[in-house]
């Protein structure tokens, strides 16, 4: 029998992916020039709002981005149940009965 006080509970190691549609943005500092070598463009061609976007999408990784919000949960990808542990609760105060140590 077990008190209301002392109860069992289990926590577990959990992993879930789902492929989301997700509002990212950053802020970077580049030159001209670092657009024109990094997309191979001519010295005099016009460096425009669609040119300055391609270029930042195409030579950065996820690192210099931050995720703003999340639009659209697709699905679910996996889940994973990793370990389980299971253990007693009890109050600071509980003292056990002298042969129940082990509950």
């Amino acid at each position: 029998m077990t008190s209301p006080l002392i109860h069992r509970e289990a926590t577990r190691r959990v992993h879930v992916r789902y492929k989301v549609e997700a509002i990212v943005e950053t802020f970077l500092t580049v030159s001209d020039q670092q657009v024109r070598e990094g997309l191979d463009l001519d010295p005099d061609e016009e460096i425009t709002d669609d040119v300055l976007a391609e270029y930042v999408t195409e030579t950065t990784d996820e690192s210099v981005w931050d995720l703003r919000s999340i639009e659209f949960w697709d699905q679910l990808d996996e889940v994973d149940i990793g370990e389980e542990t299971t253990h007693m609760v009890a109050p600071p105060t509980f003292v056990p009965l002298p042969g129940m140590e082990g509950l």
